[in-house]
């Protein structure tokens, strides 16, 4: 198994060790959190409470909001000041305009690589990030917005940018107090889960410069504290989603296509509408092995294509609240996964890839990726078996 960016296994033969790290990371940073931005946590809820946004959700998942904010000003903030607003603006439609016109996608992402590769990535030297104020916020979300890649996270930022305005707090205190934290955080991270993600520095060093001028520049060239957000985000969902998806008669786990054996022609695949099919071609074929195991413990396996095509997958769940889903993506791919899940109202739970591997961004001739199958077990809450022996 070929390590591009990341590995839940590290050099071991599953990932049953990532399980019991993310789980006391995540808890050391929800104490931490709680004991620093409680006041400012329970005071945006009952913001939201008071407007009538949004249904309530857990407290953890207000927290990790708050601290992504932080985690993606001290990313991305210095790029986000240097944007002009017309040209992010530009960004923004163009990539509506991709989701909507699927003939004309090859043709807009061409454009979008270069407008993102100059204007929301340009040379900056030294260290240039700029004091937190609400005016460079904004800018940081316009930015977020643009590339196309953090639709569902500045949604949610935007309603806390509605509550930093009507507040009487001192909110500015409490927003550079969060941008120290998540300093902290990408040290705990990186103390705590580095080891999975040791390939990230290297293929940003080495191969991130083949994407240059290509859509997918910025998403490619996230770094390691992104990684670890991603998976301590991960975790905060799966708990705060689990009672609803427990209530759940019906279970469907949706598989990325990049967990074939074979890419394009070669897979025997049929394809109906969004689905494909599996028709079982090869025994040692991930989607294959799963659809199996699906069968015999009761819940439904289905192929989805790309991750941009998730939105679309995603609601015919939303129809049938007597179905859990469980969504597999890799790392950079699950958050937004994940909050497209909730705001369909979709009970649901997520498994992230073992390793990335997808022939549209990771390698050329595509790696079948593969996830732990004693924690999709464990997420249906069915009983555990060696996937070789259960087909």
């Amino acid at each position: 198994m070929k390590t591009i960016t990341y590995s839940l296994r590290n050099n071991e033969t599953n990932s049953d060790q990532y399980y019991s790290d993310i789980a006391r990371f995540t808890d050391s940073i929800l104490l931490e959190a709680q004991r620093q931005f409680s006041p400012v946590i329970k005071s945006y809820m009952r913001h939201l409470e008071k407007k009538g946004t949004e249904k309530l959700r857990s407290e953890g998942e207000y927290i990790y909001e708050f601290i992504s904010m932080g985690v993606y000003w001290r990313t991305y903030g210095a790029w986000a000041q240097k944007l002009n607003p017309f040209v992010g603006y530009l960004l923004i439609k163009l990539y509506s305009l991709r989701r909507k016109y699927r003939p004309v996608k090859k043709y807009i992402d061409s454009l979008r690589g270069l407008l993102s590769t100059v204007f929301l990535a340009p040379e900056i030297k030294g260290d240039s990030l700029p004091e937190i104020s609400f005016s460079s916020l904004k800018k940081l979300f316009l930015w977020l917005e643009a590339t196309g890649e953090f639709n569902e996270e500045v949604k949610r930022f935007r309603m806390w940018k509605e509550y930093f305005d009507s507040s009487e707090e001192n909110i500015l205190n409490c927003l550079k107090e969060n941008a120290e934290f998540a300093e902290w955080f990408e040290l705990k991270s990186e103390i705590m889960l580095g080891g999975y993600t040791g390939n990230v520095k290297r293929f940003r060093e080495e191969q991130l410069e083949s994407h240059k001028w290509k859509e997918d520049y910025i998403f490619c060239g996230r770094k390691k504290v992104e990684y670890h957000l991603g998976m301590f985000g991960a975790e905060v969902m799966n708990r705060a989603f689990l009672p609803d998806f427990r209530n759940t008669s019906q279970k469907a786990v949706l598989l990325p296509a990049c967990m074939r054996l074979h890419n394009g022609e070669k897979c025997k695949a049929r394809k109906k509408s969004l689905d494909l099919i599996c028709t079982g071609c090869s025994s040692s074929c991930r989607i294959n092995q799963y659809s199996k195991l699906g069968r015999k413990h009761g819940f439904e396996v289905h192929i989805i294509p790309h991750s941009s095509d998730f939105t679309s997958w995603l609601k015919r769940f939303g129809e049938n609240r007597n179905v859990g889903v469980v969504g597999v993506a890799c790392i950079l791919n699950l958050i937004t996964g994940g909050l497209e899940m909730k705001e369909l109202d979709i009970a649901a739970q997520c498994v992230l890839l073992d390793y990335c591997g997808c022939k549209s961004h990771w390698d050329k001739e595509g790696i079948q990726t593969d996830i732990n199958a004693d924690e999709l077990l464990r997420v249906l809450e069915a009983e555990k078996e060696d996937l070789a022996m259960a087909v």
